[in-house]
C-alpha cells in the first residue's frame, strides 16, 4: 500500500496558503454567465497567471527573498534569489532564452514590444539587446570550443551520417562600425528526396577573415558528417578566397563552380564579341551553355581562345574571361555532377545571404558594432538552423549557470 511522503509544517502552510489564494481567484474571476470561447480563454489565462505569480512569490519568499528581480507576467516584479538562477539583467534564464529567440528574427525595439504583448514581460530594448548579445557571445564561444576539439582530435568521429552532403559559402556586406564589412556565411545541407529543396541545413556566419572562416567551415562540415560521407560536393561562385579555403580542407571532394555564375562570364564574352543584346550574342551564349551542361567546357574555352578580337577592349575580355574559365575547368563538369546528384548552382548560398543575414542585419537604418554584429550572427544562425533551437542552455551559459 502506497504511503504519502511526510509533509513539513512549513511546506503544508505554503500549500494551504496557495490553495486559499487559488480559491479566492476562482471565486472572484470564474464567470457565472455564458461566455464566448475568446472570453473563456482570456479568463483561464488570467486565473492561471494570477496563480502562477502567487506560486512564484510564495516559493521565492520561502527560500529567502533577494533584491534580484524577475519580470512578472502582466504586472510588476517578484523577488527571487540567485539560487533560482537570476542574472544581473533583470531576467531569469527562461526569460533570457525567450528574449533571445525574439531578437534572433526581430529588431530589438520590435522584439521588446512583442515580448510585452505576447508574454506580458516588459523590458527595454537596450536590456533585451544586451541579453540577446550575451547569448550570442556564448554561442560563439561554443563554436570556438568545437573547432578546438576538432583540431586537437582530428580523428574524432561525428554522429551525423548523411548519404550525400553539400557545402557552400558566400559573403554579404553589412554596415559594421561605421563602414561596410563582409559577413561570411557557410551552409552544410542535404538534398531533399524530391530533389527540389534541401533538408538538414546548418549555418555558420561570422565577420572573421577568410582563413579563420575556412577553419570554421571545416568544423561545420565535420559536425554535418562530412567524414562519414562518401559523396561531398562543394558548390560556390568564383570568389578566389572561397576556393582557397575549399582547396585546403576539401581537396579530394567534388568542387563545383556555380553554373549560373559561369554563364555570366560567358555572357561578358558574348556581349563583347557579338554585341550586347544582339540575336547573334544570344545564340552564341545558348550554344556555350549547352556545351557546358554536356561536359564540354574545354570546347567552350577553345572557342573563346580562337576568337580574333578587333579592339583592345575585346582582347582584354578574351584574356580575362579565358583565364577565369581555364582556372575553373575541373569545376565545370556539370553533366557528371548532376548525374551524381549534386546541385550545380549555389542558390542555397545566395538564399543564406538573404534569409539568414540580410533579413536580420540589413533592415532600414540598422548599424552594428563589431562585437554586437558577431554575437547576433551566431544567435541568428542558431535560430535559423532549425527555428526550434533550444536557447535555454545558451542562456544559462551566458548568465554563468552552465
Amino acid at each position: 500500500m502506497a504511503t504519502e511522503e511526510p509533509v513539513s509544517p512549513s511546506r503544508e502552510e505554503q500549500i494551504q496558503r496557495l490553495l486559499g489564494a487559488y480559491e479566492t481567484h476562482l471565486r472572484k474571476t470564474l464567470p457565472t454567465t455564458p461566455q464566448t470561447l475568446e472570453q473563456i480563454e482570456r479568463t483561464a489565462q488570467d486565473i492561471g497567471e494570477e496563480v502562477k505569480q502567487e506560486i512564484q512569490k510564495e516559493v521565492a519568499d520561502a527560500q529567502g527573498a533577494g533584491v534580484l528581480s524577475l519580470p512578472r507576467l502582466r504586472q510588476g516584479f517578484c523577488p527571487l534569489d540567485r539560487q533560482l538562477q537570476m542574472g544581473s539583467g533583470q531576467c531569469s534564464v527562461t526569460v533570457a532564452a525567450l528574449l533571445a529567440r525574439f531578437a534572433a528574427y526581430l529588431p530589438f525595439e520590435t522584439a521588446a514590444r512583442e515580448l510585452e504583448l505576447v508574454c506580458g514581460i516588459r523590458l527595454s530594448a537596450a536590456t533585451l539587446r544586451r541579453q540577446a548579445e550575451a547569448v550570442g557571445e556564448h554561442l560563439a564561444r561554443e563554436w570556438q570550443q568545437k573547432e578546438a576539439r576538432l583540431w586537437a582530435q582530428p580523428e574524432r568521429e561525428a554522429s551525423a551520417r548523411p548519404r550525400q552532403l553539400h557545402l557552400t559559402c558566400d559573403g554579404v556586406m553589412v554596415h559594421v562600425g561605421g563602414t561596410w564589412r563582409e559577413a561570411k556565411i557557410g551552409c552544410a545541407y542535404e538534398r531533399a528526396e524530391d530533389k527540389a529543396g534541401v533538408k538538414n541545413a546548418t549555418y555558420y556566419a561570422t565577420l572573421l577573415p577568410s582563413q579563420p572562416f575556412g577553419k570554421r567551415l571545416r568544423t561545420l562540415g565535420h559536425e554535418a558528417g562530412a567524414e562519414n560521407c562518401g559523396k561531398v560536393g562543394f558548390v560556390a561562385d568564383g570568389a578566389e578566397w572561397i576556393w582557397q579555403e575549399a582547396g585546403k580542407y576539401y581537396p579530394q571532394r567534388a568542387q563545383i563552380l556555380d553554373f549560373y555564375h559561369a554563364c555570366q562570364h560567358l555572357g561578358n564574352v558574348a556581349s563583347a564579341w557579338h554585341g550586347e543584346g544582339s540575336q547573334q550574342s544570344a545564340e552564341w551564349l545558348e550554344t556555350q551553355k549547352e556545351d557546358l551542361l554536356a561536359n564540354r567546357a574545354e570546347r567552350v574555352l577553345k572557342t573563346i581562345e580562337d576568337w580574333q578580337p578587333t579592339t583592345q577592349s575585346q582582347a582584354e575580355v578574351q584574356r580575362k574571361e579565358g583565364a577565369y574559365l581555364r582556372t575553373h575547368l575541373r569545376r565545370m563538369r556539370y553533366e557528371t555532377f548532376a548525374q551524381s546528384g549534386y546541385h550545380i548552382g549555389s542558390g542555397v548560398a545566395e538564399a543564406s545571404c538573404k534569409n539568414v543575414v540580410q533579413a536580420r542585419f540589413k533592415q532600414a537604418g540598422m548599424r552594428w558594432s563589431e562585437s554586437g554584429a558577431e554575437a547576433m550572427l551566431h544567435l541568428r544562425t542558431a535560430w535559423c538552423n532549425t527555428q526550434q533551437a533550444d536557447l535555454m542552455q545558451a542562456a544559462r551559459g551566458a548568465m554563468g549557470f552552465a
